[in-house]
């Protein structure tokens, strides 16, 4: 009997502390007790609510959304599209709509994410779930460079920019236009290794994009 109390009470606090803290090399999970399964992506807020979108390893490398509003307690918002292999979306709203960018990537919401090494842009007129296609996938990276790794950030006059961190690690910068489609090379770093890029205004401001 003292063994099963003092189970139970270990349980509770597990559960406590769960909701509590992000612990280092543990199994996140989500509120219905699935591992949480968004590589490679970003979070963005919008209002009181944060989204974080990510390629799922466990269904094709589809984009996946989950929403929270304390960055510890996330539920699964589902799939947001039925495109495949798309990997390390990011998720921009360049023009009113959303739009989700696939790393390899319209109107609304867009995600940008890549697909065979190109960028391939979705877009949906609401924040959860309705992605579709939008145009052809683009070839970023110059000389028949091809890239793994995305960034996206916000500047402060509202233009959106997507960076692509292509073969021997060049940086590439380009402008996302108006409409949601990629633009002209605005910047690139050539020197160094560079994985993964991003970029901060302010080392202490928050690492969320506000929609």
């Amino acid at each position: 009997m003292l063994f099963s109390r003092l189970m139970l009470i270990s349980w509770a606090l597990s559960s406590i502390w769960a909701a509590s803290w992000i612990v280092p090399g543990s199994v996140w999970t989500d509120t219905s007790g699935n591992k949480i399964d968004a590589h490679g992506g970003v979070i963005v807020q919008r209002g009181d609510t944060f989204y974080w979108i990510g390629q799922s390893a466990s269904d094709n490398i589809s984009p996946y959304l989950y929403s929270s509003t304390d960055l510890l307690n996330w539920k699964n918002l589902g799939k947001q599209s039925s495109i495949q292999s798309l990997w390390r979306p990011k998720i921009a709203k360049p023009d009113g709509s959303f739009w989700v960018s696939i790393s390899g990537g319209i109107l609304g919401q867009e995600i940008y994410g890549q697909v065979n090494r190109d960028i391939q842009a979705l877009v949906s007129t609401q924040m959860e779930g309705g992605y579709s296609t939008h145009g052809a996938a683009v070839t970023v990276p110059p000389n028949g460079y091809s890239y793994s790794d995305t960034g996206m950030f916000q500047d402060t006059d509202g233009t959106w920019y997507i960076f692509t961190s292509a073969d021997h690690n060049i940086v590439q910068i380009n402008k996302i236009n108006s409409d949601g489609s990629i633009g002209a090379k605005a910047s690139q770093l050539a020197a160094g290794a560079y994985e993964a890029p991003g970029i901060l205004t302010r080392v202490w401001q928050s690492l969320s994009i506000r929609l």
